[in-house]
């Protein structure tokens, strides 16, 4: 699993499909990880890149070590540098309970 590293912690993330075309950003439920899309990325594969990080705190993203409390504002940065890091311009968004609330 690739991972980058934002603010001095691990992100760990899948990215699979043409790198041209959509994307699709798939951001799971609190609790679980990126692996809580296995079984729907390849509903949705073939034609679509699909990008799915661990959020911070879940599956092999590090914990929050922060001097505050985690917010979905922390989420999104994490998603937005992962983007850039990718080079991904526009993308469809699914957000599954937190990975909702993150969108």
């Amino acid at each position: 699993m690739p991972a980058i590293t934002v603010n001095g912690f691990h992100a760990n993330y899948t990215d699979t499909g043409p790198a041209t075309g959509e994307t699709i950003l798939l951001l799971h439920a609190g609790g679980t990880s990126s692996a809580h899309w296995r079984k729907v990325a390849p509903l949705l594969d073939g034609d679509v890149r699909l990008i799915a990080p661990d959020l911070i705190g879940f599956g092999a993203t590090d914990s929050w070590r922060g001097d505050r409390e985690l917010t979905h504002d922390d989420q999104a940065d994490l998603v937005a540098v992962l983007l850039d890091h990718l080079d991904v311009r526009s993308v469809h968004v699914v957000g599954h309970s937190y990975g909702g609330a993150t969108a």
